[in-house]
């Protein structure tokens, strides 16, 4: 049977201390993985998993957005169902913001 689709039932455990527990955690989190997927790409792949802040990615993104939404709302000509499709984007880009502060 392949081994990729073997059931994964058994258990390894390590010691780590605190420093590493907390290093270890803000990369998981980071990698958008569960800790198991995490350690396994870690641990069995010949490439490590690249833990990318995506925050400096998204946030200029957003700037520009929210950039040209207001630009675009300032028009005098922009005709009334684009102007709720503008807010609705605005609306989106204020949640990701917060979601990013949190």
């Amino acid at each position: 049977m392949n081994q990729s689709k073997d059931v994964r039932n058994i258990q390894k455990k390590f010691k780590i201390n605190k420093a590493e527990e907390i290093l270890l955690t803000q990369r998981i989190n980071k990698s958008g993985l569960t800790a198991s997927e995490y350690i396994r790409q870690s641990v069995l792949h010949d490439n490590p998993v690249a833990v990318i802040d995506k925050a400096n990615i998204i946030i200029p993104q957003l700037a520009d957005i929210s950039s040209l939404t207001n630009d675009l709302l300032d028009c005098d000509t922009l005709p009334p169902d684009q102007r709720d499709i503008v807010n609705l984007i605005q609306k989106g880009v204020l949640e990701l913001w917060q979601s990013l502060s949190k």
